[in-house]
């Protein structure tokens, strides 16, 4: 019976590692190919900024030896501590491929490639080989423009969904397993601190965390937990702490608008409804194909996630009301609801719409949509869930 048992864990792991294997080459497939189909935004300025320390570093690394707060210099803005961390990820590249866009688009592509990685590991885990290879199939074939921005070094949005789904696996085992619940918590507490030295959108995740933690574990804020939590998030954003000290704490302003928002009640409701209404279905890129005025595929596409969306969170209710204890799923939900209503709370915003894909023709599109960069994936996940069940 042992034996029997064992082979079949044998069996299934195999088994899930070529199906990851198999999405992985289908992921990179794709990307490579809108690589090369898509040079007309190669030479994106804050990807090459990104590139300038590596450059530098190889043309006389004794320079940064001996001065090594030179390397913060290079940063692309203060706040941006992301953009910093990719540039030292790129000197391996630089040296073993050259200085070149080439070797900056393959460490984008690897970072977005690492990410997909642990979101199909947390779906395997907490959810079902079904809904892991949904998920896989759907963000291989993503919408375009979650595919173009993969393929950009920005350094911010994009790669900090890694720090995101990173920590969504250890919170999960966290809240799942009884044995190694300190070193998941202590982990936990490092990548989120870390996670929002990177990219400040990254506090959507963290308050997910939190109110998941809460809501969840009720006495988790009454427990050593919390101190173990907040003492590793201070070692994980210890670089924000001397980046703050390097630049007189020029790090806590955001551009010039600043991240507190001022607006009227009606201002906030407008921005709010066309987030969900206009702005999301138009960030998908799919081709324009009118009916009535209205852009029919990222409509569909949009459509199919609102209605998953719904379900589940009607779902998740249902299973509360039953089970006393909310499902693992309960995370992304949060997440979706809490990104909509700081973006809503910022003073960020995406302007008028600009018909076409064409990046000749509107070279700055590029920048519009990169606000929901972090929600493309949670899309998808919504979608895997539903159609699993």
């Amino acid at each position: 019976m042992n034996a029997s048992l064992k082979e079949h864990k044998s069996y299934n792991k195999t088994t899930n590692l070529l199906t990851l294997f198999f999405l992985s080459a289908l992921f990179l497939t794709i990307r490579t190919i809108f690589l090369l189909s898509a040079f007309y935004f190669i030479s994106n300025h804050e990807e090459l900024y990104n590139g300038t320390l590596a450059h530098d570093f190889l043309q006389n690394p004794s320079l940064f030896i001996k001065n090594p707060n030179l390397a913060f210099c290079y940063q692309y803005m203060p706040f941006a501590g992301g953009t910093f961390i990719v540039s030292i990820l790129a000197i391996p590249f630089f040296a073993l491929l050259g200085n070149s866009v080439f070797s900056l688009k393959l460490l984008s592509i690897l970072i977005s490639l690492a990410t997909f990685v642990v979101f199909y590991l947390l779906l395997e885990k907490f959810f079902s080989h079904k809904t892991a290879l949904i998920f896989g199939i759907l963000l291989a074939f993503s919408a375009p423009y979650p595919i173009l921005t993969s393929l950009i070094l920005w350094g911010n949005h994009n790669e900090s969904v890694f720090f995101t789904a990173l920590l969504f696996y250890l919170i999960l085992s966290y809240n799942e397993y009884n044995s190694d619940k300190k070193r998941y918590l202590i982990l936990s507490g490092l990548v989120a601190g870390f996670g929002f030295y990177f990219d400040y959108i990254f506090i959507t995740t963290i308050l997910s965390v939190i109110i998941f933690l809460l809501l969840s574990k009720r006495n988790f804020f009454f427990k050593k937990d919390v101190l173990y939590f907040s003492i590793s998030f201070i070692c994980g954003f210890f670089l924000w702490f001397y980046t703050a000290f390097l630049t007189n704490f020029e790090n806590l302003r955001i551009h010039k608008p600043g991240i507190a928002a001022d607006f009227s009640i009606f201002y906030l409701i407008k921005k709010f409804l066309k987030l969900i209404i206009f702005d999301l279905p138009s960030s998908f890129w799919l081709k324009e194909i009118r009916l009535m005025g209205i852009n029919i595929l990222p409509s569909i596409y949009y459509l199919i996630f609102l209605f998953s969306f719904i379900f589940l969170l009607t779902s998740l209710f249902k299973e509360y009301i039953n089970k006393k204890k909310l499902p693992n799923y309960f995370l992304f939900l949060l997440y979706i609801i809490l990104f909509s209503l700081v973006f809503t709370f910022s003073k960020f915003s995406t302007g008028k719409a600009i018909e076409g894909i064409n990046l000749f023709v509107f070279p700055f599109k590029i920048y519009r949509d990169r606000f929901f960069i972090t929600l493309f994936p949670f899309i998808i996940i919504t979608v895997s869930i539903l159609l699993s069940k």
